[in-house]
C-alpha cells in the first residue's frame, strides 16, 4: 500500500447555483491546467483529478495531452442530481467516490480545491503524520476549511464518509458547517491544524503561470489569522 495521493476536485463547467465565480468555462480550463503543472512541479506522488462538469474531456485532446504528459489520473464523475444544494454538497459527492477508491491503495490522502495554488503545500503537509485529519478551522464562524486538509483514507471512511449529504447551501447549512460539527465529535488528538498559514492563490488564466491573482480572501486570511500553540486543535481569525 502506498503513503499518499493528492486528490485535486473540480468543476470546469459550473453546476451549482450557489457561490461559484469565474463561470466563463475557458478561464475554468486554464486555471485547472496551471495547478496542475504547479503541484506536479512539488509532488512525485499520484494525483488524482476528479470532475463532475460533465465537461467532454474527449473533444478537448489538448487537455488531455497535458493530463497525460504530467502522468494525472483523470475520474469523470457523473453530474450531480442535486445542484441546488450547492457546490460543497457535489464536491464532497464525488470526494466520496474518490475516498472509496483511495481505500486498499494508499494510507493518506491530500485533499485541495482543484483551481486553488497552495504556494507552500511541501512545508504545509510535510510533518502532519501524527494526526488522523489536518485541516484548518474557523472558531468564529464554525466553520472547517475545506479546500485543503490532509486525511487518513481510514479516518475519513469511519468518520466522514457520507458527510455531504447533510449540507445544503440554500438553508445556510454548508459543508464547511457540516465538517465542523463532525469534526468536533472526533476523539481526542485525532484531528489537528496546519502549523503555519496556508497561502492560497488562484492563478491568472491569461498567462503561462506568473503572475497570479491574490484574492482579497488570503490577504484577510494572512493579517488577520492567530495562531495557537502547537498541539491545539483550532485556531482563531
Amino acid at each position: 500500500m502506498k503513503d499518499i495521493c493528492l486528490i485535486l476536485t473540480g468543476t470546469i463547467l459550473p453546476n451549482a447555483i450557489y457561490g461559484l465565480d469565474d463561470v466563463e468555462v475557458s478561464i475554468r480550463r486554464n486555471q485547472y491546467l496551471l495547478a496542475f503543472r504547479f503541484y506536479r512541479s512539488i509532488f512525485n506522488d499520484p494525483i488524482i483529478y476528479i470532475d463532475n462538469s460533465g465537461y467532454d474531456f474527449k473533444k478537448d485532446t489538448n487537455f488531455m495531452l497535458q493530463l497525460s504528459e504530467l502522468k494525472i489520473e483523470l475520474i469523470e464523475f457523473p453530474r450531480s442530481v442535486n445542484t441546488a444544494r450547492g457546490k460543497g454538497y457535489q464536491e464532497f459527492e464525488m470526494l466520496n467516490y474518490a475516498a472509496g477508491l483511495c481505500n486498499g491503495k494508499y494510507l493518506r490522502f491530500i485533499k485541495i480545491t482543484g483551481r486553488y495554488i497552495y504556494t507552500n503545500i511541501a512545508e504545509l503537509v510535510s510533518s502532519t503524520e501524527k494526526h488522523s485529519i489536518i485541516i484548518d478551522r474557523h472558531v468564529r464562524f464554525k466553520s472547517a476549511i475545506t479546500s485543503l486538509f490532509v486525511c487518513e483514507v481510514k479516518f475519513y471512511h469511519e468518520f466522514l464518509m457520507d458527510s455531504y449529504v447533510l449540507a445544503d447551501d440554500s438553508t445556510g447549512n454548508y459543508i464547511e458547517k457540516v465538517l465542523y460539527k463532525k469534526l468536533k465529535e472526533a476523539r481526542s488528538g485525532t484531528v489537528s491544524f496546519f502549523k503555519t498559514n496556508p497561502l492560497w492563490m488562484v492563478p491568472n488564466s491569461k498567462s503561462n503561470f506568473y503572475p497570479y491573482k491574490f484574492s482579497s480572501a488570503l490577504i484577510k486570511l494572512t493579517n488577520g489569522m492567530i495562531r495557537k500553540l502547537p498541539g491545539l486543535p483550532k485556531y482563531i481569525i
